[in-house]
């Protein structure tokens, strides 16, 4: 029960006695969580979010019992939390969205929509991508297809976003992409034999020369696709970037 990572309990409103929800706080290798239109008591999601320090992406819209002050307050006790996607509509926000954002900088997404950290985020590493491989292009039959730069291209060119090289490069690919599988999201995939990462999971070039082959593990391609890494699943990824200590909020 403790290897859980991605748990949906949307709709969910059969919970019985006082205590409804609490066996969530034993879930502590959490990647994603939702709650979507549940009565999930707001006590017990203060102490899932204040011992889950892999939560990236957290969904409770609809859940009336809940206060976005106290998603907030979770934060400050638990400074690991560094979520990547927030959905809190139909919530009681009596703190407002410009201050969750505050709260949690490491947002890409909230309440279903890129955040301008996102954006960014999200542009930098497509652009990072098509920078490595190099752009589609189509044959003669219509269909298109990768076009492998050459090291003497890759040397000789220039990237206009500094950015998008060094974060890459520095950072796990879920940083910039959330836990999105949308075509904006294409990236190298890498396996690893020795942490029995395989086909239907995958880590990102960053996590495999960082956090893989710098620990003489058995890595190997599994060529270009779209989702989200799986490192911070699997081990101990040592590529999460840590953002700027949350600021205080007057509730």
């Amino acid at each position: 029960m403790k290897n859980i990572s991605e748990l949906d309990l949307s709709g969910c409103n059969h919970w019985e006695g006082d205590s409804k929800g609490v066996a969530l706080v034993f879930l502590t290798n959490l990647r994603s969580l939702k709650l979507d239109n549940t009565d999930i008591k707001e006590a017990v999601l203060v102490t899932v979010l204040t011992k889950c320090k892999k939560l990236l992406r957290l969904s409770v819209p609809g859940c009336t019992g809940l206060t976005s002050s106290k998603i907030c307050a979770a934060k400050l006790v638990n400074r690991d939390l560094r979520l990547l996607e927030l959905d809190c509509r139909n919530i009681n926000l009596d703190v407002p969205l410009s201050k969750i954002q505050k709260v949690y900088p490491s947002l890409l997404r909230l309440n279903n929509r890129c955040t301008e950290k996102g954006t960014r985020k999200l542009r930098a590493h497509a652009g990072s991508f098509s920078w490595r491989v190099g752009a589609r292009e189509c044959t003669t039959s219509g269909k298109s297809k990768k076009r492998k730069r050459d090291n003497a291209a890759a040397t000789s060119s220039s990237v206009s976003n500094e950015e998008s090289k060094v974060s890459f490069s520095n950072h796990c690919s879920i940083m910039s992409t959330g836990l999105s599988y949308s075509k904006s999201c294409e990236q190298e995939m890498f396996g690893c034999k020795t942490c029995h990462i395989d086909f239907g999971n995958f880590v990102c070039l960053a996590c495999s020369k960082n956090c893989h082959e710098a620990e003489g593990h058995d890595v190997f391609s599994l060529g270009y696709g779209f989702g989200c890494c799986d490192c911070c699943i699997f081990s101990d990824c040592l590529c999460l970037e840590h953002d700027e200590e949350p600021r205080s909020v007057i509730y």
